[in-house]
């Protein structure tokens, strides 16, 4: 059975919409960043619809939300006068 757009996670849809869209701008990259530079971007956001989605359809969504946040936390310790990320608990 497959899933309609409809019934997905506003995120999960924009994650991937956001993926169409920068996979079409990532080809058009100069070769030589082309290989580094727009396979990163495009593994980053796999990497993120991938925990978008096992968070959707785990009962630990939490753990997975929080190793999400983790580098995000990381960075923002790092850097004077960053925003903070908290993660809010669904229901």
């Amino acid at each position: 059975m497959t899933t309609r757009k409809s019934d997905e996670l506003i995120v999960i849809v924009k994650i991937y919409d956001l993926i169409l869209w920068s996979s079409n701008h990532t080809s058009r990259f100069p070769r030589i960043h082309r290989f580094v530079l727009g396979e990163r971007i495009e593994r980053g956001m796999y990497d993120l619809l991938e925990m978008l989605i096992q968070a959707k359809y785990t009962r630990e969504n939490k753990a997975i939300l929080d190793a999400l946040a983790e580098p995000r936390r990381r960075k923002s310790a790092s850097a004077s006068g960053s925003i903070r990320f908290k993660i809010v608990e669904g229901t």
